[in-house]
């Protein structure tokens, strides 16, 4: 009597039809660069046993292994990096039926060099341990496809539906403010940036807490290179933290930025119901948590 050999574990199993269902929703809607040609001949590759799985060469006239330019970064221990890959996932629905929403053509996502070298990065992250913070390696985008990365926009592919506005298109339990889209505000109509830039985010240094408003200004332009977040590329970063990774920012207090309406700054945290932007926080109030949105644009 012969025995089955089991040649992969039910995980594996569980991984592999993961990367298959993946695989075939890129092919369907032409996500990420995915070529239904060039995934046909790597498929008959592995079916022949051609295309190496571990180690070994790649064939020639095989698809050319895209490299990622970010690699050497993302060894960097303590930097998060939201990059073009990080932006493909969060604009990608959680509806099988209708992964890609907003219609994006293939390599939507602007590749732009990070302008200091991995060290360079390293040593931010080291004076950030310093600070008593985190930081994240970001891309900061004007446009996604044609429409802009507006608060207003951010709601209308996150947003989490309430006061008869919402959900999102994209994903439904992000981005909760909408206040400002009702009251018609200019500011959030504004794109986060002009061009697409890398920044540095440093979520809420040490040094910036315990200040008012006026004092937090001041700490932040003694500091060489850092400055100012406004409220629509903070909420960016939160918004893309939350998706990507998972992490809710700031759910207990807020980052003061340089958007004033009603002559408060307003300030960016997370609620567990999503990310809100709000000018609860008076320029006066001095608290042990309450920072300033610092950023270092690159």
């Amino acid at each position: 009597m012969t025995t089955r050999r089991q040649v992969v574990t039910d995980e594996q199993l569980g991984k592999y039809a993961s990367k298959e269902k993946e695989l075939f929703e890129r092919v369907r809607f032409g996500i990420g660069g995915v070529e239904f040609g060039k995934t046909m001949d790597g498929l008959q590759m592995l079916l022949e046993n051609r295309f190496p799985i571990t180690g070994g060469t790649v064939p020639a006239g095989s698809p050319a292994k895209v490299s990622d330019p970010l690699k050497d970064y993302r060894k960097i221990k303590g930097l998060t990096i939201i990059g073009p890959k990080e932006w493909e996932k969060a604009m990608m629905s959680q509806n099988s039926d209708n992964l890609n929403p907003l219609g994006l053509p293939v390599g939507w996502c602007p590749q732009v060099l990070v302008s200091k070298t991995p060290k360079e990065i390293a040593v931010r992250v080291e004076l950030a341990k310093k600070w008593g913070t985190t930081v994240t390696l970001f891309l900061d985008l004007p446009k996604v496809g044609d429409q802009d990365t507006s608060l207003l926009n951010q709601y209308g592919w996150w947003g989490v539906p309430h006061d008869n506005l919402g959900p999102g298109v994209v994903r439904n339990d992000v981005f909760w403010s909408n206040w400002f889209i009702q009251n018609s505000q200019d500011w959030a109509r504004v794109a986060s940036v002009l061009q697409p830039v890398w920044k540095i985010k440093y979520e809420l240094p040490s040094w910036s807490t315990r200040k008012d408003w006026e004092k937090q200004k001041q700490v932040v332009a003694e500091h060489e290179r850092l400055t100012v977040s406004t409220a629509t590329s903070d909420t960016l970063f939160l918004n893309m933290m939350s998706i990507v990774f998972g992490k809710k920012l700031r759910p207990a207090t807020y980052a003061r930025t340089t958007t004033i309406y009603d002559g408060l700054p307003l300030g960016v945290h997370s609620y567990d119901e999503g990310v809100d932007v709000r000018g609860g926080w008076h320029p006066e109030f001095v608290d042990g948590d309450l920072g300033v949105a610092v950023e270092e644009v690159l």
